[in-house]
């Protein structure tokens, strides 16, 4: 896949076979995941990595694991940051923030000149936004991670530049990145002015200015993934442990990728009446929703601003880490039921098949028996997880990267007409639309267990 923008320091986007040194665990895209036709093949790797063999697994049913939210109808009245992230997750550029800096209590000079990181763990909170709990690159004494490390964490040598993959201007200054069905009419450049308007259900958009850097984890690293599941377990458990965040299985996110900005503007609408279609302006530096259902943000430099870094994250990639039954059980405090996690699925019509082709999924339909139950953020992630694991039981962990969602990204950039600024995705944020993802991922990908040493 080629960068819509320009810049592109290295093969970002290749993909690799590098063999496991850790038995007992499943892992995406680059272990767990093959491409169809390539599965088969002896694909050798490096001289400390050999000897490793990788069987095919399949699977004909679903059973939820114990941790990870389940799926149930919505119950709760619209909110701008879940829709946000529900509608635009298609687009495959990662997970969108509708916060583009963390909002962990740390320096002003964090969020000011930092922002989220390669090389950051934390979570999401049911809003969508990105806490920062500690850099894996940073000793636990530097002032961004004092206090927040676990008591068993030691860092990671820090990226040499060939490690990273950088695209400046990945998307070009100007650019609009939408979620399917909204129509961007251009009536000037410069200055930029833009307005908007859809007839679906939902959805959301998001106005680059300035344009965005893109930076990944080159995919020919592999110390990351290594380091990360050697410590995957500890962190799991602290995070789902802790009081103040009492997390989900798999939850627990590591950042291997982003995507920022200095300013941006992004718009967000709930499911509304067939009649009402949403209707958006941009001009002098401002979005403004012109109809009293959408909410729109204007993330800028401020005034006394003269030199501001790209510090605003509108998308992050980074590998998701979920525990197998018997590590959760072991490792993590029971909870109570009305602490169990939820993450609600707003469709038309219920549905009880999710895919059509191998899986079967059932949505929660009836009521939960608690009044307040534990709200979790909509990631798609957390189902290929659970899935992953009901294909390998006795699996300790496993390891997601959001780089399987770049096949999405790619169908928009094939779609697009050259030179074009506006990114739009191709698939809806409804039920259907999502299980139909989950198809292709599967459809597209040979699913295999890494087998010991």
């Amino acid at each position: 896949m080629e960068s819509p923008g320009s810049g592109v320091s290295c093969n970002q986007f290749a993909r690799g076979n590098p063999k496991d040194e850790h038995p007992s665990r499943v892992e995406s895209p680059s272990n767990y995941f093959q491409e169809s036709d390539t599965s088969k093949t002896d694909e050798k790797g490096d001289e400390n990595q050999t000897g490793t063999e990788l069987r095919e697994v399949s699977i004909s049913s679903f059973s939820h694991f114990p941790g990870f939210p389940r799926l149930i109808l919505p119950r709760h009245d619209f909110h701008a940051n879940q829709t946000y992230a529900r509608s635009f997750f298609p687009s495959g550029h990662g997970y969108p923030l509708c916060q583009p800096n963390t909002v962990a209590r740390v320096s002003q000079d964090f969020k000011q000149n930092r922002g989220i990181c390669i090389g950051d763990v934390g979570i999401l909170t049911r809003r969508t936004e990105f806490v920062f709990m500690f850099n894996i690159f940073l000793p636990a004494d530097h002032r961004y991670n004092k206090d927040r490390t676990p008591d068993s964490f030691y860092p990671l040598d820090p990226l040499k530049d060939s490690e990273i993959c950088t695209s400046v201007d990945y998307f070009p200054r100007g650019s609009v990145v939408t979620s399917k069905g909204i129509k961007v009419t251009r009536h000037s450049e410069d200055p930029l002015h833009l307005t908007f308007e859809s007839s679906e259900p939902q959805g959301s958009f998001l106005i680059l200015p300035e344009g965005a850097t893109r930076q990944n984890i080159s995919t020919n690293t592999t110390r990351v993934r290594d380091y990360v599941a050697h410590n995957a377990v500890k962190w799991a458990s602290f995070f789902a442990n802790n009081p103040d965040y009492a997390v989900a299985n798999g939850a627990t996110y590591v950042v291997t990728g982003v995507d920022k900005t200095s300013i941006c503007s992004m718009l967000t609408f709930p499911h509304h009446p067939s009649l009402t279609k949403m209707s958006a302006e941009y001009r002098a530096g401002r979005l403004t929703a012109l109809e009293d259902m959408s909410v729109a943000y204007n993330e800028d430099k401020g005034e006394s601003a003269t030199h501001v870094p790209n510090n605003l994250c509108v998308f992050l990639r980074g590998i998701r880490v979920g525990l197998g039954r018997a590590e959760w059980l072991e490792n993590v405090d029971e909870r109570k039921e009305r602490f169990e996690p939820y993450t609600e699925v707003f469709i038309g019509k219920p549905r009880q098949c999710f895919l059509k082709r191998k899986f079967k999924f059932g949505l929660r339909t009836k009521c939960v028996q608690y009044r307040t139950f534990s709200t979790h953020p909509f990631h798609l992630s957390d189902t290929v997880s659970q899935i992953m694991l009901n294909m390998s039981p006795d699996a300790s962990l496993v390891l997601l990267d959001d780089s399987i969602w770049y096949i999405f990204s790619q169908e928009i950039s094939e779609s697009q007409t050259e030179g074009s600024l506006t990114f739009s995705a191709l698939r809806g944020a409804s039920f259907d639309d999502f299980g139909v993802m989950l198809d292709m991922i599967f459809g597209l990908f040979n699913v295999v267990e890494t087998q010991g040493m």
